[in-house]
């Protein structure tokens, strides 16, 4: 969608609390520890980014998820 309509509309992904984290009942495979502050969220998301080679651009809610 963001290859055919990214001209005509604004696209992002918006990096919120880890949905599954280590110690959560339902970990993701990833192993990824809830950040606790605002670099670590946006570091996670980064890498996060590159590692699935994600071309729309990224947002990061603050620590306070108030997106």
């Amino acid at each position: 969608m963001y290859e055919t309509y990214g001209k005509e509309a604004d696209f992002y992904w918006v990096y919120i609390r880890e949905a599954h984290p280590l110690g959560s009942s339902r970990p993701s495979p990833l192993k990824i520890e809830q950040p606790k502050t605002f670099s670590e969220r946006e570091e996670i998301a980064q890498s996060c980014q590159a590692g699935l080679n994600l071309s729309v651009p990224l947002l990061v809610d603050d620590i306070k998820d108030t997106v």
